[in-house]
Protein backbone atom coordinates (compact mmCIF):
# COMPACT_ATOMS: atom_id res chain seq x y z
CA UNK A 1 0.00 0.00 0.00
CA UNK A 2 2.80 2.43 0.96
CA UNK A 3 4.75 1.62 -2.21
CA UNK A 4 1.64 2.31 -4.33
CA UNK A 5 1.11 5.66 -2.59
CA UNK A 6 4.73 6.66 -3.14
CA UNK A 7 4.45 5.68 -6.81
CA UNK A 8 1.29 7.79 -7.24
CA UNK A 9 2.99 10.82 -5.64
CA UNK A 10 5.99 10.44 -7.97
CA UNK A 11 3.76 10.16 -11.05
CA UNK A 12 1.74 13.24 -10.06
CA UNK A 13 4.94 15.17 -9.39
CA UNK A 14 6.54 14.23 -12.70
CA UNK A 15 3.41 14.81 -14.79
CA UNK A 16 1.96 17.95 -13.20
CA UNK A 17 4.04 19.71 -10.56
CA UNK A 18 7.55 19.34 -11.94
CA UNK A 19 6.80 20.78 -15.41
CA UNK A 20 5.06 23.79 -13.81
CA UNK A 21 7.96 24.52 -11.44
CA UNK A 22 10.50 23.99 -14.21
CA UNK A 23 8.69 26.35 -16.55
CA UNK A 24 8.44 28.97 -13.82
CA UNK A 25 12.07 28.68 -12.64
CA UNK A 26 13.65 28.52 -16.09
CA UNK A 27 12.89 32.18 -16.99
CA UNK A 28 14.17 33.24 -13.58
CA UNK A 29 17.37 31.24 -14.12
CA UNK A 30 17.92 32.89 -17.48
CA UNK A 31 17.33 36.37 -16.06
CA UNK A 32 19.69 35.72 -13.12
CA UNK A 33 22.45 35.02 -15.58
CA UNK A 34 21.75 38.37 -17.24
CA UNK A 35 21.31 40.29 -13.99
CA UNK A 36 17.50 40.61 -14.38
CA UNK A 37 16.18 38.09 -11.89
CA UNK A 38 13.95 40.61 -10.06
CA UNK A 39 10.44 40.74 -11.46
CA UNK A 40 10.97 37.77 -13.80
CA UNK A 41 10.13 34.08 -13.87
CA UNK A 42 8.25 32.69 -10.85
CA UNK A 43 8.05 36.11 -9.16
CA UNK A 44 6.33 37.61 -12.22
CA UNK A 45 4.00 34.60 -12.53
CA UNK A 46 2.90 35.00 -8.90
CA UNK A 47 2.34 38.73 -9.37
CA UNK A 48 0.25 38.07 -12.49
CA UNK A 49 -1.87 35.45 -10.66
CA UNK A 50 -2.50 37.79 -7.71
CA UNK A 51 -3.43 40.62 -10.06
CA UNK A 52 -5.93 38.39 -11.86
CA UNK A 53 -7.43 37.26 -8.55
CA UNK A 54 -7.90 40.85 -7.41
CA UNK A 55 -9.49 41.74 -10.75
CA UNK A 56 -12.04 38.93 -10.40
CA UNK A 57 -12.96 39.69 -6.78
CA UNK A 58 -13.25 43.43 -7.33
CA UNK A 59 -15.33 43.38 -10.54
CA UNK A 60 -17.38 46.42 -11.45
CA UNK A 61 -21.08 46.45 -10.62
CA UNK A 62 -23.03 47.90 -13.55
CA UNK A 63 -26.59 49.08 -14.10
CA UNK A 64 -28.44 48.91 -17.40
CA UNK A 65 -31.71 50.11 -18.91
CA UNK A 66 -33.29 48.78 -22.08
CA UNK A 67 -36.27 48.99 -24.41
CA UNK A 68 -37.44 46.25 -26.73
CA UNK A 69 -40.14 45.29 -29.22
CA UNK A 70 -41.11 41.85 -30.48
CA UNK A 71 -43.80 39.44 -31.54
CA UNK A 72 -45.70 36.98 -29.35
CA UNK A 73 -47.26 33.86 -30.88
CA UNK A 74 -49.34 31.27 -29.06
CA UNK A 75 -52.55 30.67 -27.17
CA UNK A 76 -54.15 30.27 -23.77
CA UNK A 77 -57.05 27.82 -23.53
CA UNK A 78 -59.23 26.20 -20.92
CA UNK A 79 -61.06 22.87 -21.05
CA UNK A 80 -63.87 21.50 -18.87
CA UNK A 81 -65.61 18.13 -18.62
CA UNK A 82 -69.09 17.58 -17.15
CA UNK A 83 -71.99 15.15 -16.97
CA UNK A 84 -74.39 15.40 -19.92
CA UNK A 85 -77.29 13.35 -21.41
CA UNK A 86 -76.72 11.32 -24.56
CA UNK A 87 -77.73 12.06 -28.09
CA UNK A 88 -79.05 8.96 -29.84
CA UNK A 89 -77.54 8.38 -33.28
CA UNK A 90 -79.66 6.25 -35.62
CA UNK A 91 -78.03 6.09 -39.02
CA UNK A 92 -77.45 9.70 -40.03
CA UNK A 93 -79.99 11.24 -37.65
CA UNK A 94 -79.68 12.38 -34.06
CA UNK A 95 -82.29 12.68 -31.31
CA UNK A 96 -82.07 13.35 -27.64
CA UNK A 97 -81.54 13.78 -24.88
CA UNK A 98 -81.42 10.52 -22.85
CA UNK A 99 -79.65 8.62 -20.11
CA UNK A 100 -78.33 5.14 -20.87
CA UNK A 101 -79.13 2.61 -18.14
CA UNK A 102 -79.85 5.56 -15.88
CA UNK A 103 -76.40 7.07 -16.44
CA UNK A 104 -75.25 10.30 -18.03
CA UNK A 105 -72.36 10.59 -20.45
CA UNK A 106 -69.48 13.06 -20.47
CA UNK A 107 -69.57 16.38 -22.25
CA UNK A 108 -66.62 18.66 -22.92
CA UNK A 109 -66.09 22.31 -23.74
CA UNK A 110 -62.91 24.13 -24.80
CA UNK A 111 -62.21 27.81 -25.39
CA UNK A 112 -58.94 28.79 -27.09
CA UNK A 113 -57.80 32.41 -26.95
CA UNK A 114 -55.06 33.45 -29.42
CA UNK A 115 -52.14 35.58 -28.22
CA UNK A 116 -50.63 36.61 -31.58
CA UNK A 117 -49.60 40.25 -31.14
CA UNK A 118 -46.73 42.74 -31.14
CA UNK A 119 -45.24 43.38 -27.71
CA UNK A 120 -43.27 46.33 -26.36
CA UNK A 121 -41.32 46.43 -23.12
CA UNK A 122 -38.73 48.01 -20.85
CA UNK A 123 -36.06 46.32 -18.74
CA UNK A 124 -33.50 47.05 -16.05
CA UNK A 125 -30.50 45.04 -14.87
CA UNK A 126 -28.00 45.27 -12.03
CA UNK A 127 -25.01 43.00 -11.60
CA UNK A 128 -21.37 42.07 -11.78
CA UNK A 129 -20.36 40.44 -15.06
CA UNK A 130 -19.81 36.70 -14.70
CA UNK A 131 -20.68 36.76 -10.98
CA UNK A 132 -24.31 37.77 -10.37
CA UNK A 133 -27.17 39.81 -11.77
CA UNK A 134 -30.77 40.85 -11.08
CA UNK A 135 -32.93 41.48 -14.15
CA UNK A 136 -36.38 43.06 -14.25
CA UNK A 137 -38.64 43.34 -17.31
CA UNK A 138 -42.11 44.69 -17.99
CA UNK A 139 -44.03 44.32 -21.28
CA UNK A 140 -47.44 45.03 -22.79
CA UNK A 141 -49.17 44.19 -26.05
CA UNK A 142 -49.05 46.90 -28.72
CA UNK A 143 -51.75 45.36 -30.95
CA UNK A 144 -55.11 44.14 -29.64
CA UNK A 145 -56.59 42.01 -32.43
CA UNK A 146 -55.02 38.58 -31.84
CA UNK A 147 -57.11 36.54 -34.27
CA UNK A 148 -60.15 34.30 -33.81
CA UNK A 149 -61.22 32.83 -30.48
CA UNK A 150 -62.34 29.20 -30.98
CA UNK A 151 -65.09 27.64 -28.87
CA UNK A 152 -65.78 23.89 -29.22
CA UNK A 153 -68.37 21.66 -27.51
CA UNK A 154 -68.49 17.86 -27.53
CA UNK A 155 -71.55 15.85 -26.47
CA UNK A 156 -71.90 12.15 -25.61
CA UNK A 157 -73.49 10.08 -28.37
CA UNK A 158 -75.01 6.61 -28.20
CA UNK A 159 -74.80 4.78 -31.54
CA UNK A 160 -77.98 2.73 -31.77
CA UNK A 161 -76.75 0.25 -34.38
CA UNK A 162 -73.60 -0.81 -32.50
CA UNK A 163 -74.26 0.20 -28.91
CA UNK A 164 -71.08 2.31 -28.90
CA UNK A 165 -70.79 5.35 -26.65
CA UNK A 166 -68.72 8.05 -28.32
CA UNK A 167 -68.26 11.81 -28.34
CA UNK A 168 -68.86 14.11 -31.27
CA UNK A 169 -68.20 17.80 -31.75
CA UNK A 170 -71.69 19.28 -31.92
CA UNK A 171 -70.99 23.03 -31.68
CA UNK A 172 -68.12 25.17 -32.96
CA UNK A 173 -67.76 28.95 -33.12
CA UNK A 174 -65.20 31.59 -34.02
CA UNK A 175 -65.26 35.14 -32.67
CA UNK A 176 -63.28 38.37 -32.88
CA UNK A 177 -60.83 39.15 -30.08
CA UNK A 178 -59.48 42.24 -28.39
CA UNK A 179 -56.68 41.53 -25.92
CA UNK A 180 -55.03 43.52 -23.15
CA UNK A 181 -51.98 41.81 -21.68
CA UNK A 182 -49.34 42.57 -19.06
CA UNK A 183 -46.10 40.64 -18.58
CA UNK A 184 -43.65 40.94 -15.68
CA UNK A 185 -40.49 38.96 -14.97
CA UNK A 186 -37.97 39.23 -12.11
CA UNK A 187 -34.93 36.94 -12.28
CA UNK A 188 -31.76 36.59 -10.24
CA UNK A 189 -28.63 34.84 -11.54
CA UNK A 190 -25.58 33.58 -9.67
CA UNK A 191 -22.59 32.14 -11.56
CA UNK A 192 -20.70 29.49 -9.61
CA UNK A 193 -18.28 28.40 -12.35
CA UNK A 194 -16.32 30.43 -14.89
CA UNK A 195 -13.60 29.52 -17.38
CA UNK A 196 -11.48 31.70 -19.65
CA UNK A 197 -10.25 30.17 -22.92
CA UNK A 198 -6.92 30.75 -24.66
CA UNK A 199 -8.64 33.30 -26.94
CA UNK A 200 -9.87 35.22 -23.83
CA UNK A 201 -13.50 34.16 -24.36
CA UNK A 202 -15.27 33.57 -21.05
CA UNK A 203 -17.83 30.88 -20.27
CA UNK A 204 -19.89 30.77 -17.08
CA UNK A 205 -22.44 28.41 -15.52
CA UNK A 206 -24.95 29.56 -12.94
CA UNK A 207 -28.26 29.05 -11.21
CA UNK A 208 -31.35 31.23 -11.55
CA UNK A 209 -34.44 31.94 -9.48
CA UNK A 210 -37.32 34.18 -10.39
CA UNK A 211 -40.97 35.14 -10.48
CA UNK A 212 -43.11 35.64 -13.57
CA UNK A 213 -46.54 37.30 -13.79
CA UNK A 214 -48.95 37.31 -16.72
CA UNK A 215 -52.40 38.85 -17.01
CA UNK A 216 -54.38 38.17 -20.20
CA UNK A 217 -57.73 39.89 -20.65
CA UNK A 218 -60.07 39.46 -23.65
CA UNK A 219 -63.23 41.04 -25.02
CA UNK A 220 -64.94 38.60 -27.41
CA UNK A 221 -67.45 39.79 -30.03
CA UNK A 222 -69.21 38.92 -33.29
CA UNK A 223 -69.84 35.21 -32.71
CA UNK A 224 -70.17 32.95 -35.76
CA UNK A 225 -71.46 29.54 -34.57
CA UNK A 226 -72.49 26.35 -36.37
CA UNK A 227 -72.81 22.61 -35.81
CA UNK A 228 -70.20 20.37 -37.49
CA UNK A 229 -72.70 17.47 -37.54
CA UNK A 230 -75.63 19.68 -38.52
CA UNK A 231 -77.93 19.19 -35.52
CA UNK A 232 -78.13 22.91 -34.63
CA UNK A 233 -78.89 25.90 -36.82
CA UNK A 234 -76.06 28.37 -37.59
CA UNK A 235 -76.06 31.49 -35.41
CA UNK A 236 -74.36 34.86 -35.84
CA UNK A 237 -74.37 37.35 -32.94
CA UNK A 238 -73.04 40.86 -33.46
CA UNK A 239 -71.47 42.79 -30.59
CA UNK A 240 -69.80 41.78 -27.35
CA UNK A 241 -70.68 38.26 -26.24
CA UNK A 242 -68.08 37.26 -23.68
CA UNK A 243 -65.22 38.55 -21.52
CA UNK A 244 -62.37 36.42 -20.25
CA UNK A 245 -59.42 37.08 -17.96
CA UNK A 246 -56.71 34.77 -16.68
CA UNK A 247 -53.76 35.52 -14.39
CA UNK A 248 -50.66 33.35 -14.02
CA UNK A 249 -48.30 33.66 -11.03
CA UNK A 250 -45.15 31.58 -11.55
CA UNK A 251 -42.18 31.12 -9.20
CA UNK A 252 -39.36 29.22 -10.92
CA UNK A 253 -35.71 28.11 -10.79
CA UNK A 254 -33.21 26.81 -13.31
CA UNK A 255 -29.78 27.01 -14.92
CA UNK A 256 -28.02 29.60 -17.06
CA UNK A 257 -25.05 29.28 -19.44
CA UNK A 258 -23.23 32.46 -20.43
CA UNK A 259 -20.56 32.92 -23.11
CA UNK A 260 -18.73 36.16 -23.87
CA UNK A 261 -16.14 36.60 -26.58
CA UNK A 262 -13.03 38.71 -26.15
CA UNK A 263 -14.64 41.14 -28.60
CA UNK A 264 -18.20 42.40 -28.71
CA UNK A 265 -20.41 39.28 -28.75
CA UNK A 266 -22.20 37.37 -25.98
CA UNK A 267 -24.77 34.58 -25.70
CA UNK A 268 -27.02 33.65 -22.76
CA UNK A 269 -28.95 30.33 -22.56
CA UNK A 270 -31.54 29.74 -19.83
CA UNK A 271 -33.73 26.82 -18.84
CA UNK A 272 -36.34 27.17 -16.09
CA UNK A 273 -38.91 24.99 -14.35
CA UNK A 274 -41.51 26.08 -11.84
CA UNK A 275 -45.07 25.95 -10.55
CA UNK A 276 -47.81 28.02 -12.17
CA UNK A 277 -50.81 29.23 -10.18
CA UNK A 278 -53.75 30.51 -12.24
CA UNK A 279 -57.05 32.24 -11.60
CA UNK A 280 -59.55 32.98 -14.34
CA UNK A 281 -63.04 34.38 -14.94
CA UNK A 282 -65.27 33.78 -17.97
CA UNK A 283 -68.42 35.90 -18.29
CA UNK A 284 -70.78 34.46 -20.90
CA UNK A 285 -72.77 37.68 -21.30
CA UNK A 286 -75.33 36.16 -23.68
CA UNK A 287 -76.10 33.39 -21.18
CA UNK A 288 -75.82 35.54 -18.01
CA UNK A 289 -73.39 32.98 -16.62
CA UNK A 290 -70.06 33.62 -14.88
CA UNK A 291 -67.47 30.85 -14.52
CA UNK A 292 -64.41 31.06 -12.27
CA UNK A 293 -61.57 28.64 -11.59
CA UNK A 294 -58.34 28.30 -9.63
CA UNK A 295 -55.68 25.84 -10.73
CA UNK A 296 -51.98 25.01 -10.55
CA UNK A 297 -49.48 22.90 -12.43
CA UNK A 298 -46.03 22.73 -14.04
CA UNK A 299 -44.30 25.48 -15.99
CA UNK A 300 -41.12 25.38 -18.05
CA UNK A 301 -39.31 27.75 -20.37
CA UNK A 302 -36.27 27.88 -22.66
CA UNK A 303 -34.60 31.11 -23.69
CA UNK A 304 -31.66 32.18 -25.86
CA UNK A 305 -30.44 35.78 -25.81
CA UNK A 306 -27.58 37.25 -27.78
CA UNK A 307 -25.95 40.67 -27.57
CA UNK A 308 -23.65 42.75 -29.76
CA UNK A 309 -21.77 45.70 -28.30
CA UNK A 310 -22.31 48.77 -30.47
CA UNK A 311 -20.16 50.95 -28.23
CA UNK A 312 -18.68 50.91 -24.75
CA UNK A 313 -22.11 51.41 -23.17
CA UNK A 314 -24.67 50.54 -25.87
CA UNK A 315 -25.66 46.99 -26.88
CA UNK A 316 -28.06 45.46 -29.38
CA UNK A 317 -30.05 42.50 -28.02
CA UNK A 318 -31.89 39.68 -29.76
CA UNK A 319 -33.85 36.96 -27.90
CA UNK A 320 -36.08 33.96 -28.52
CA UNK A 321 -38.13 32.32 -25.74
CA UNK A 322 -40.56 29.42 -25.53
CA UNK A 323 -42.71 28.66 -22.49
CA UNK A 324 -45.35 26.09 -21.59
CA UNK A 325 -47.96 26.20 -18.81
CA UNK A 326 -50.36 23.39 -17.84
CA UNK A 327 -52.65 23.67 -14.81
CA UNK A 328 -55.57 21.69 -13.37
CA UNK A 329 -58.27 22.59 -10.88
CA UNK A 330 -62.02 23.00 -10.40
CA UNK A 331 -64.47 25.43 -11.97
CA UNK A 332 -67.55 27.09 -10.48
CA UNK A 333 -70.45 28.38 -12.60
CA UNK A 334 -73.08 30.89 -11.42
CA UNK A 335 -76.07 32.32 -13.31
CA UNK A 336 -76.44 35.97 -12.31
CA UNK A 337 -79.77 36.44 -14.12
CA UNK A 338 -82.69 34.18 -14.96
CA UNK A 339 -82.49 32.63 -18.43
CA UNK A 340 -84.04 29.68 -20.28
CA UNK A 341 -81.19 27.57 -18.85
CA UNK A 342 -81.46 28.41 -15.15
CA UNK A 343 -82.80 30.86 -12.61
CA UNK A 344 -80.65 33.59 -11.10
CA UNK A 345 -78.36 32.27 -8.37
CA UNK A 346 -78.15 28.71 -9.76
CA UNK A 347 -74.66 27.42 -8.98
CA UNK A 348 -72.67 24.42 -10.20
CA UNK A 349 -69.38 23.55 -8.47
CA UNK A 350 -66.66 20.92 -8.78
CA UNK A 351 -66.43 20.99 -12.58
CA UNK A 352 -63.21 19.38 -13.83
CA UNK A 353 -61.04 22.15 -15.29
CA UNK A 354 -57.67 22.40 -17.00
CA UNK A 355 -55.87 25.26 -18.72
CA UNK A 356 -52.87 25.30 -21.02
CA UNK A 357 -50.77 27.99 -22.66
CA UNK A 358 -47.93 27.80 -25.16
CA UNK A 359 -46.05 30.97 -26.01
CA UNK A 360 -43.17 31.80 -28.33
CA UNK A 361 -41.70 35.29 -28.07
CA UNK A 362 -39.03 36.79 -30.31
CA UNK A 363 -37.78 40.32 -29.70
CA UNK A 364 -34.92 42.74 -30.21
CA UNK A 365 -33.91 45.77 -28.22
CA UNK A 366 -31.30 48.26 -27.12
CA UNK A 367 -29.63 48.35 -23.70
CA UNK A 368 -27.60 51.22 -22.26
CA UNK A 369 -25.17 50.38 -19.44
CA UNK A 370 -24.19 53.07 -16.92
Amino acid sequence: MKKSLVLIVIVVYLSLIHPFIASAIEPARREITTGKAKGGGLWQELQHTESARQEITTGKVSFGLGVDVGYLSGYSLYHITFDAPYLIKDGGTYSGYYTINGRLGTGESELEFPLDSYIGGVSASLGEEGVWSIDLSFAKNLTKDTGKMKDSDWEPVYVLSSGQRIQEKTIYSESDTEMNALFFDLIGKYYFLSEVTASNAKGSVGVIGGYRYQNLSFDISNVNQWSPIGIYSPVYVRGKALTYEITYNIPYAGLVLDWRSSGKYSLNLLGAYGRAYSKDEDDHILRSKRSTAKADGPFYSLKAQGAVSLSRRLSLLLALEYLNIEVKGKQKQVWYATTSEATAGTTITGINYSARSEQTYIWSGIQYTF
